[in-house]
């Protein structure tokens, strides 16, 4: 597997106190899953894992869970990961220099937006689009292409969205956007929710 993390991920995976710790840790036990290499993400998990960390530094020292020397290796070793350990890509608007490129990846986040968007009531994430439609922009941009590019999350809240088949709302748009565009996939795209230990959803 080829995996692009998301930073609840990232988090769940660092911070043995994060709720998320738990079920990221039996997967990779399960699927035998090295984190320490071949892992992915963007810039814009890297702000968003930079501002979830700070708020669990604050919390951390708040409720003196653990020592401040603790803490202060916590920090050290996100930074370590991000600096020294995870691949960090940016394939937003601004950096990509086509303007084919620019136009799917637009049309990405304007049919999944509106297609997440017919479940009444839901209001899409417009950070998590763009970070997904990154991972997809990743998967047919990258040198060397992905084998098997995998979204691993554990966000089931905004990515665990289905039609009336079971199937992954967010692929079916992303298939769907790029046969409108004529653009082939390099690969199958595959969304991984880790809900919890025992609930592991895998789309493809």
């Amino acid at each position: 597997m080829n995996l692009f993390l998301d930073a609840c991920v990232i988090i769940g995976y660092l911070i043995d106190a994060d709720p998320q710790h738990k079920v990221v840790s039996n997967f990779i036990k399960k699927h035998a899953v090295n984190l320490e290499s071949n892992v992915t993400t963007c810039k814009a998990v890297v702000d968003e894992v930079d501002k979830i960390s700070r708020r669990i530094r604050r919390d951390l020292k708040k409720n003196k869970r653990l020592s401040n020397d603790d803490i202060t290796n916590i920090m050290k070793s996100i930074k370590r990961y991000l600096t020294k350990i995870i691949e960090i890509i940016d394939y937003s608007y601004e950096q990509l220099h086509k303007q084919w490129e620019r136009d799917l990846y637009e049309s990405l986040k304007d049919d999944i937006k509106f297609d997440l968007e017919e479940e009444p009531t839901y209001y899409a994430n417009m950070s998590d689009i763009e970070i997904f439609s990154n991972f997809v922009m990743w998967s047919i941009k990258h040198n060397p292409v992905p084998e098997k590019p995998v979204f691993l999350t554990a966000d089931s809240k905004d990515y665990d969205k289905t039609d009336n088949e079971g199937n992954s709302i967010i692929l079916n748009s992303v298939k769907d956007c790029f046969n409108k565009a004529g653009v082939s996939l390099k690969n199958p795209l595959e969304l991984v929710i880790l809900k919890d230990k025992n609930n592991i959803k895998w789309y493809n």
